[in-house]
């Protein structure tokens, strides 16, 4: 500050702002495969900023909206999504923290989609390159910056599964037209149809039940078809797609909010031959595998593409934590056999969250008459999954490296564990399970695909009640 004092009546004074020292991020662009982030583990593709400390991070199982400068309706960015926490340096500035992260993602291949300093700082970037159909939400204030992703690898999602959603496919609002981020999603359509000469493939339109039924009708047939154009311009042989539309006839989910609508906007792929089930939803239909086993707030949930989708019940009394942890448990090797398997009319799984629960949770062995009937395909076998996403709070849990960090990554890893107790159940083995070669060989590969390839699920310090599963955290 300047003053400068001429008479009694003339008294100047200037404020001169001291330009802070220039942040400047160097990023790497995100792979040509989908990273494995482990919840202690920065995104490879964001970084932190020096001086920057990860506080937690937090896996969220329902849809990630964003919305664009010109967008007149929420996009669906993806339909999961991981959340991590920093703490702010000194002496850096919202900003200066904002700036630095645009030029390092923008050097990096990345598109600034929107970018705002109305207080908070707001930056949504997307990167479409690469195979890759990666969204980035960072908002950053005076105490903290947060990193919100949505990763959609698509590619898997076609390789394993006869029916997907086509969530990060984006029209113009009311229009058929193709929106220019679509081509990321679509580049990964194209890259498995080459792959893949002998599939033919349905695309699917449907629309929320915003308007009148012939409009949506009309809309959902132009959209899919927008989309079977642009695989036959890009080399697919035409006799390889067909297109229908079914308007607003096939929610997945509630048309009352603003997630539910954007999820029932959508374009599907239905692999030729694949057989579908419906069953009601509401006023219109949802589709799903051919039965729904699992039980969550004493309410089926419904899977699309091996993900949980939860209905607004369960997300209202259900902890965050055992969905999250289902979602990472759904995404594995294990998850998706497991699923296949048991998520049929042979089985019933029923979730109890039991925050008294001693320990991350335990699949209680069934009748001895259940276990005899394992072979028995039309009688049904009922199995109860008690979970405890409060343990880490009640006991105090302190995680030491490699061992599970956050309530998602610990519910995570009892889904895995007791869902291993289901799968012998299922085929008529009884406790003790742990001293199975076969049993800790399942283990052992979920674990490492976890992030937790040291974690342990034995008896060792379980003496007592040695017939009850454990999960043992060693270093």
């Amino acid at each position: 500050m300047k003053i400068d004092v001429f008479n009694s009546e003339d008294v100047r004074v200037s404020l001169v702002e001291v330009a802070s020292q220039a942040l400047k991020l160097t990023l790497p662009p995100p792979a040509a495969q989908p990273e494995h982030v482990a919840a202690a583990s920065d995104f490879p593709y964001l970084g932190h900023v020096p001086g920057s400390q990860l506080k937690n991070t937090e896996v969220e199982a329902n849809p990630m909206l964003v919305t664009g400068e010109h967008d007149e309706e929420p996009q669906l960015a993806g339909t999961s999504s991981t959340s991590k926490f920093y703490s702010v340096p000194e002496r850096l500035g919202t900003h200066q923290l904002l700036v630095a992260y645009r030029d390092a993602l923008s050097a990096a291949g990345w598109t600034i989609v929107t970018m705002a300093e109305p207080s908070d700082g707001v930056l949504l970037a997307h990167y479409g390159k690469n195979g890759r159909d990666v969204w980035a939400s960072l908002h950053i204030n005076a105490e903290e910056i947060s990193m919100r992703v949505a990763d959609n690898d698509l590619a898997s999602q076609l390789q394993r599964v006869c029916h997907v959603s086509l969530y990060g496919v984006h029209f113009d609002f009311n229009k058929p037209s193709l929106r220019a981020d679509s081509d990321a999603v679509l580049q990964q359509v194209l890259a498995f149809l080459n792959a893949n000469p002998a599939v033919r493939i349905e695309l699917q339109g449907h629309t929320d039940s915003v308007g009148e039924a012939g409009a949506n009708q009309k809309l959902s047939e132009a959209r899919a078809a927008s989309v079977q154009a642009w695989l036959v311009q890009h080399g697919v042989v035409s006799a390889r797609i067909t297109s229908a539309g079914y308007g607003k006839t096939r929610p997945v989910t509630t048309n009352d909010t603003d997630d539910g609508r954007a999820r029932n906007r959508r374009v599907e792929i239905a692999k030729a031959g694949a057989v579908v089930a419906f069953l009601a939803f509401g006023a219109g239909f949802r589709e799903t595998l051919p039965s729904r086993a699992f039980v969550l707030a004493n309410e089926p949930i419904v899977f699309d593409g091996m993900q949980p989708r939860f209905s607004e019940h369960q997300l209202r009394d259900s902890a965050p934590a055992i969905r999250a942890g289902l979602a990472r448990w759904a995404a594995t090797e294990s998850g998706r056999r497991i699923i296949e398997r048991i998520n049929t009319r042979e089985f019933r799984v029923t979730v109890v969250e039991r925050n008294d629960e001693d320990g991350l949770g335990r699949a209680p062995e069934p009748s001895i008459g259940m276990l005899v009937d394992a072979a028995d395909h039309a009688k049904v076998k009922s199995y109860e999954l008690i979970l405890n996403p409060e343990v880490g709070t009640i006991h105090g849990f302190q995680p030491v490296a490699g061992t599970p960090f956050s309530p998602a990554d610990m519910m995570a890893i009892a889904w895995a564990a007791e869902m291993l107790h289901i799968e012998f159940y299922s085929e008529g083995i009884s406790l003790p399970h742990h001293n199975r070669a076969d049993f800790q060989e399942k283990w052992h590969a979920v674990a490492a695909e976890l992030g937790f390839p040291s974690l342990r699920h034995d008896d060792a310090v379980d003496e007592e009640a040695p017939r009850r599963a454990r999960i043992i955290y060693w270093r």
